[in-house]
C-alpha cells in the first residue's frame, strides 16, 4: 500500500487498464497532451503488442500533440471513443470510485 496526502486540485492521474493489469501515473497538476502520449508510449513498450485505447471524447485526447503521436504509431496504436457522458461504461472510473470513497472513509 502506498500512502500520500494529496489534493486532486493539486495531482491528476491517468489510466489503462487491460486484462492482467491496471497502470497508471499521478502528476502535479492537470494532465497536458505531453503527458497523455508520455503515458501511452510506456504503455506501448510494457504491453508491446497493438493497443486498442478506448476513451472519452475529452479535448486531451483530441489534441494535435495526441493525433499527431497516434498518427506516427502506423497502426500499432487504435483509438475507439466512448459515447459522451458515459462514465459507466469506463471500467477505470470505478477504480477512481473506490478510490475516493477508501480515501473520504479514511478521513
Amino acid at each position: 500500500m502506498i500512502q500520500q496526502s494529496f489534493s486532486w486540485s493539486q495531482m491528476s492521474a491517468i489510466a489503462g487498464l487491460s486484462w492482467w493489469r491496471f497502470y497508471f501515473r499521478f502528476f502535479d497538476g492537470a494532465v497536458k497532451s505531453e503527458q497523455v502520449v508520455e503515458f501511452l508510449a510506456a504503455l506501448k513498450r510494457q504491453i508491446a503488442r497493438k493497443l486498442l485505447v478506448i476513451w472519452d471524447g475529452a479535448a486531451i485526447h483530441r489534441s494535435r500533440i495526441v493525433r499527431g503521436w497516434l498518427e506516427r504509431q502506423a497502426g500499432q496504436v487504435a483509438v475507439a471513443a466512448l459515447p459522451p457522458y458515459a462514465p459507466e461504461l469506463n471500467p477505470v472510473e470505478a477504480i477512481w470510485a473506490m478510490s475516493r470513497s477508501l480515501l473520504n472513509r479514511d478521513r
